[in-house]
Formats: C-alpha cells, sequence, structure tokens
C-alpha cells in the first residue's frame, strides 16, 4: 500500500495522508460528541478533567510558564556565579540585570494569562451562569421616577417627540 523509501522505511507522504484524514475524523466526532455544551457538568473524575481540557476551561500554559521561569532563573544565576570567576562585574550585571528581565518578560506573559482568566470569569457572570455579583450592582442602580414615568406612561404624539428628543 505505501512505498519503501531508500532508507527502508515507509513513505513519508502517504503516511502523513493518512494519519491527517485519520485525525480530521476523530477531531470532529470527539468535538460533536463530547465537547457538545450539553456535556459540560456531565463528567466527572478523568473524564471531567479531560472535558476541561479538551474545551480549553483550565490553561496549562500559566504553570508551564512558571516551570520555564524557574528553570530559566536558575540557569541565568548559576551562569552569572560562574562569571564572577572570569569578571566579576559582568558576573553581578547577568545576575541582576538577566534575572530582572527574565522576570519582566514572564511577568508580561502571566499578565496576558491573567486577563484572559478575568476575562472569561467575567463573562460567566454577567450571561447569567454566576449573577451573584452581578445582581448586586443591578440592585444599587436607582432609577428616578420622572424616567419611570415616563416610560409606562401611554404614548400620545407629544410624549413620543419628547423621547426622542431626550435620547
Amino acid at each position: 500500500m505505501f512505498e519503501r523509501s531508500y532508507y527502508g522505511g515507509v513513505s513519508n507522504a502517504g503516511a502523513i495522508g493518512v494519519c491527517f484524514l485519520v485525525a480530521i475524523i476523530a477531531g470532529i466526532l470527539l468535538y460533536f460528541l463530547f465537547l457538545t455544551p450539553r456535556n459540560e457538568k456531565k463528567f466527572t473524575g478523568f473524564m471531567g478533567w479531560l472535558y476541561d481540557f479538551l474545551a480549553f476551561k483550565k490553561l496549562l500554559v500559566e504553570a508551564i510558564l512558571k516551570i520555564i521561569y524557574l528553570i530559566s532563573a536558575c540557569f541565568v544565576t548559576l551562569f552569572g556565579i560562574v562569571s564572577l570567576f572570569d569578571s566579576f562585574v559582568l558576573g553581578i550585571a547577568i545576575i541582576v540585570l538577566w534575572n530582572l528581565m527574565l522576570r519582566i518578560s514572564y511577568e508580561f506573559l502571566l499578565v496576558l494569562i491573567i486577563i484572559c482568566k478575568n476575562t472569561s470569569e467575567i463573562n460567566k457572570k454577567i450571561s447569567g451562569k454566576d449573577t451573584s455579583e452581578a445582581d448586586m450592582f443591578v440592585s444599587q442602580v436607582e432609577i428616578p421616577k420622572s424616567v419611570v414615568e415616563q416610560f409606562t406612561a401611554k404614548t400620545s404624539p407629544t410624549t413620543t417627540a419628547e423621547t426622542r428628543s431626550v435620547l
């Protein structure tokens, strides 16, 4: 079915095509059978975690960035300590400045992730899934009686023109 390559393996073109076709079919089936909104609270345990993972409810990039930052900070610090033996000023500059630049760059990346998380939480609260805090703000708004009377009164040609001029 597949051609053999010069090195004795299967030709990549045919294998890539078959894998791509199977991946498209599997992705479509997973989406329509597993990731529908009606299944949101249906799964528990590992299947619940898998649903959240595939639906991007939880972001892994935050934990990965923290680990990469710690590894990078350790490397920069160790490199700075080794550089101290060659040039004291260069070693101190590497330890202080590179760690500072590294920290600032990772904080910018994490701020983007935090903005994304906060935006999705606000969206959930506004859309009605968790309206406890949203109702608190709405209940504090007071509408003047004149506005209520104006919109509850029967509409006549004069009130409609007045309403249009106010709006």
